[in-house]
């Protein structure tokens, strides 16, 4: 079988907005889990495939305004959202001890309620990996992320956030409580109708514990 994506913001030249690429990443994801799909095809609607990144459309300002990022000209590559993937890549590199110095350091940009979330989720996972010593921390952190991306209606993130505490239990010996974090972001994940990412969070966290 062949799975068809179509980028529809022909109004736009099918700009890609963060709304849209958040779109095209589940579309991919669904077309990946589909056993009976051979080829993805990707194409524009309208007259064109696409101009390239959104940088300013009114539906791309209303998006990040709502998630809580600063508007200052540089788009999604402002300082305080490239602080954030910094800060997710030193993590990922077992550079726990940067991830802090970065997370608390004073910082003169205008953080939203996105972003601040964003970091206490790093930051709580930081803690947590250094070991048993930071425990009040990695709960501190990890909880606020939790209850903040909740606040906010981000389901992905929150499910995020949930299994990264879910594994914080597991390490702890508190299965019963990880299982109830997990059974909690799926849950958020299926009413959201995200099955593809619902397949990936179990990958990523319920296969390790």
């Amino acid at each position: 079988a062949v799975a068809l994506i179509t980028l529809n913001r022909p109004r736009y030249h099918n700009a890609q907005s963060w709304k849209l690429l958040d779109e095209l990443d589940t579309a991919l994801d669904r077309a990946m889990d589909d056993r009976q799909v051979k080829v993805t095809i990707v194409r524009g609607a309208g007259a064109d495939f696409s101009s390239g990144h959104d940088l300013g459309t009114p539906e791309q300002v209303a998006d990040q305004e709502a998630r809580g990022v600063a508007q200052d000209g540089a788009g999604p590559e402002s300082a305080s959202e490239l602080l954030g993937l910094r800060m997710r890549l030193c993590r990922q590199r077992g550079e726990f001890e940067q991830v802090i110095d970065l997370g608390c350091a004073p910082d003169d940009n205008e953080i939203g309620p996105y972003e601040t979330a964003r970091r206490a989720l790093e930051l709580g996972a930081a803690y947590r990996d250094l070991g048993p010593d930071w425990a009040d921390k990695t709960e501190k952190y990890l909880k606020r992320s939790i209850r903040e991306f909740e606040k906010m209606g981000c389901p992905v993130e929150t499910s995020e956030a949930l299994g990264e505490l879910s594994l914080y239990w597991q390490l702890t010996g508190e299965e019963t409580e990880a299982l109830e974090l997990l059974r909690r972001a799926e849950a958020i994940l299926s009413a959201g109708q995200l099955g593809p990412r619902r397949s990936r969070f179990t990958e990523t966290f319920k296969a390790r514990l």
